[in-house]
């Protein structure tokens, strides 16, 4: 299903155009509703599907997967308006989920086990069959058929008949960042480097055949093998086409200041901008912003903060910190903390303790990071406030709220070994909401 994807390249579900006339819209609040046309009205006519959802995927309006916020994955039906709406469970301790129908879907548990579930849906776990283990993300041809990345950043196309770990698979790329699939043949794969490669089987040999479509890519949607919208790293969206065999390719500017989209076709495509309005707008594109009409408006708070702290360390390395991370909507951030240096040996004054710390929050496929550094004598503190400012912040602003940081610290490492950490630390969270980071830009500190 689309919104799969959509949470591999955004992070986290956000809305899914069904159509033209009907949309899934997640507001900040986890209510979930099913918007209608005509639009030009806030909030347009719509139902209620259910509250407290993390995640949902569409198979059509009048039936949807919901992912509740714990962990609990449900199919649900309409007509909606009650909540809870008609529904069956179909699993537990949910972290991402790709539905092929109404009676087979793929769900990747919080442990990394990718298991291929059957309805009917009336017992939890269904039935079903281990399709692989240590799953970052997957995207589904049909129940035979899946693309799966390890989380160590190896691309596999796997199949059925599923029951051994691994599959009958072949490996199709490395380094991968996020990717969509076309069929068993063809596939839109994003490096880590920002690259975005259209690759075509048959598989085995790493890269495979293939054509750059775009560089410094954020985000992408694809149509067809021919047709892609992509979404540059400056919040520019692009209504793409091949043959691909230069960079850019032929292409037309649909948008800019743009946080998240998801494509109805290449006239059609549901916009988000960076100030939490989202839009529907229609082709041909060749005036920026082009002919739209307002679908809702999500009601983004314009400050976020994330505070914590970590003890660490033993004897002359004893140590602790805390720290304290602000974004605001315009682009601005403080970092602020302080390092308690508690060293302590016998008899002799412990050593000044020189340290590294970084605080990071994933944000629509990127890792936003923030650095400091300093020394500390013994029995001392540090305190330190890092003012701010990136673009990447404005534009990501709906793509960061509702995400974790991770806060790291360290005495006896250097600053790239403990932004690896983190990225390790949050690449487990990211198998959670299904998406992969595949850029690390320190942008205080």
């Amino acid at each position: 299903m689309k919104q799969a994807l959509f949470r591999r390249v955004f992070g986290k579900s956000i809305f899914q155009g069904l159509d033209v006339e009907n949309v899934v819209v997640l507001g900040t609040d986890q209510n979930l509703w099913l918007e209608h046309a005509p639009f030009g009205n806030l909030p347009p006519t719509r139902q209620q599907i259910d509250g407290n959802v993390e995640a949902f995927d569409a198979v059509d309006a009048n039936t949807i997967y919901v992912l509740g916020s714990n962990g609990a994955l449900w199919l649900e039906h309409g007509p909606f308006g009650a909540v809870p709406p008609q529904r069956q469970q179909v699993d537990g301790n949910v972290a991402a989920f790709d539905g092929i129908d109404a009676n087979t879907i793929y769900v990747l548990g919080q442990d990394g086990k990718l298991w291929l579930e059957h309805g009917p849906f009336n017992s939890v776990p269904p039935q079903r069959q281990q399709v692989d283990g240590n799953v970052a993300a997957f995207d589904a041809i049909d129940s035979n058929t899946i693309y799966v990345l390890g989380q160590d950043g190896k691309l596999w196309l796997e199949h059925g008949p599923f029951g051994s770990v691994p599959p009958p698979r072949q490996q199709v790329d490395g380094n991968v960042a996020a990717f969509a699939a076309i069929d068993a043949n063809t596939i839109y794969v994003l490096g880590s480097n920002g690259a975005l490669w259209l690759e075509h089987g048959p598989f085995g040999s790493v890269p495979p055949p293939r054509e750059q479509v775009d560089g410094n890519v954020a985000a992408f949607g694809a149509i067809d093998a021919n047709t892609i919208y992509v979404l540059g790293q400056d919040g520019k969206l692009w209504l793409e086409s091949g043959p691909f065999s230069s960079v850019p390719p032929p292409r037309q500017q649909v948008d800019g200041n743009v946080a998240a989209f998801d494509s109805v076709d290449r006239n059609n495509v549901y916009v988000l901008g960076s100030d939490g309005k989202l839009w529907l707008e229609f082709g041909p594109f060749s005036t920026v912003p082009p002919r739209r009409a307002i679908v809702d408006a999500l009601g983004f708070p314009s400050t976020l903060v994330w505070n914590g702290g970590v003890g660490f360390g033993s004897g002359a390395t004893n140590a602790n910190s805390n720290f304290t991370l602000s974004m605001s909507s315009n682009g601005t951030v403080m970092f602020s903390g302080q390092y308690n240096d508690t060293g302590s040996i016998p008899i002799f004054t412990s050593p000044t303790q020189n340290w590294v710390a970084a605080v990071a929050v994933p944000a629509g496929g990127r890792l936003l990071a923030f650095t400091i550094s300093g020394s500390t004598p013994s029995a001392s503190s540090t305190t330190w406030n890092v003012p701010g400012s990136n673009q990447q912040i404005s534009l990501l602003w709906p793509l960061i709220l509702g995400q974790r940081s991770t806060f790291r610290v360290s005495n006896s490492s250097d600053l790239g070994s403990i932004l690896n950490q983190i990225e390790n630390d949050l690449s487990e969270v990211v198998t959670i909401i299904g998406d992969v980071l595949p850029i690390i830009a320190a942008i205080a500190g």
